[in-house]
């Protein structure tokens, strides 16, 4: 069966006119391409490599009001080594980010007021024809090619996952379940996260006091071939060294990680970097405000900065990739207390999302 190639457009409009109109480039769906990819091996119907340039074609999901061609999400098809995957709709939301770069320019034009509410769709196009008079679109969505005008960017060679084979359930069996507020789908990577380390969490917290701190978060991803299911297992937090640390950020290093890599190795239990934890010493931020502010303030509430999920997209871009912010939260009658919210990739954008917790033995 011959497949369509569709070019996908985003569109901004304010009051249902619209003001603007931009074709969306191929690396934006490098994160939903790569979740998709190791959605296919966590159900056991791709090989256990991530990256890479496998086959992919991004496929419309159709409004459901409007029709075609606009789009309340796509999905992403993935063939690779005879194994052949479909991922689950992700929803239109997966444009927000580029939506708002493209409202940004809209400001700075005069075309759109500070403040003012302007609403985007996406719309899909199948080959050249009918597509909207001016717009330069995008090569064919399928493989790795790029247009010239697209950045320049270095091979992604293909990494293989070691997955050991382990039992689910016994894992869950001894582990509670924390879900954030409005989480994603339970079919998110399962983490589990020792109670011990988050124990440490809070330690390199206290000692850190009003400047922020961070670890390199390690461990190994299993394999429940039984399910299928992938999911990962947290060894160990890393205190990063030769960080340079503010009261509102933590910078890593190239020391960092050739400190860290240099621990993985003295370890030698073939752990791999799952991600990163960083806090949020938000009692110090608040200390010169009101106290009746502090229970609302959305500085002690969990977030991920626009700076945390740029350095996450870099440094942890693989799909299985976690981040862990343990911060201050105000509680009336408890007083100030320490969270820990795990954020991750799922349909492709980075999420607070659920998490196990590992009880002692």
């Amino acid at each position: 069966m011959e497949k369509t190639e569709y070019r996908f457009v985003t569109e901004i409009l304010k009051d249902g006119v619209r003001l603007h109109q931009a074709p969306v480039p191929l690396h934006a769906f490098e994160s939903a391409v790569e979740w998709a990819q190791f959605h296919g091996v966590r159900r056991g119907k791709l090989p256990s490599f991530l990256g890479g340039s496998p086959s992919t074609c991004i496929e419309p999901h159709w409004d459901r009001e409007a029709g075609a061609p606009y789009v309340e999400g796509f999905r992403v098809r993935v063939e690779e080594d005879g194994g052949d995957a479909l991922s689950p709709p992700i929803p239109i939301t997966y444009f927000s980010e580029r939506a708002q770069l493209l409202a940004e320019s809209l400001f700075e034009e005069g075309k759109l007021a500070k403040g003012e509410r302007f609403t985007y769709r996406v719309c899909a196009l199948a080959g050249a024809e009918g597509a909207p008079q001016g717009v330069a679109l995008t090569a064919a969505m399928t493989g790795s090619d790029r247009t010239s005008s697209e950045p320049f960017a270095c091979e992604d060679l293909p990494q293989e996952l070691q997955l050991a084979e382990r039992d689910l359930d016994t894992f869950l069996e001894r582990a509670e379940r924390v879900e954030p507020e409005g989480g994603p789908a339970s079919d998110a990577l399962p983490v589990f996260m020792p109670r011990h380390l988050l124990l440490e969490a809070e330690a390199l917290k206290e000692k850190a006091g009003d400047v922020e701190t961070g670890a390199v978060i390690i461990g190994h991803l299993r394999r429940d071939s039984r399910r299928p299911e992938v999911f990962a297992e947290v060894t160990a937090l890393l205190p990063a060294p030769y960080t340079e640390a503010t009261s509102t950020r933590v910078t890593f290093t190239a020391d960092s990680w050739q400190a860290t890599e240099a621990v993985l190795q003295l370890r030698g239990a073939g752990e791999v970097m799952l991600g990163f934890l960083h806090t949020h010493p938000a009692r110090f931020w608040c200390s010169k405000c009101e106290s009746s502010r502090w229970a609302t303030c959305p500085m002690a509430q969990p977030f991920f900065s626009t700076e945390d999920r740029a350095f996450h997209k870099d440094v942890f871009p693989r799909a299985f990739s976690i981040a862990v912010v343990s911060g201050d939260t105000f509680d009336a009658e408890q007083g100030w207390k320490v969270f820990h919210a795990l954020y991750g990739w799922h349909e492709g954008i980075m999420t607070e999302r659920g998490y196990h917790v590992l009880l002692d033995p």
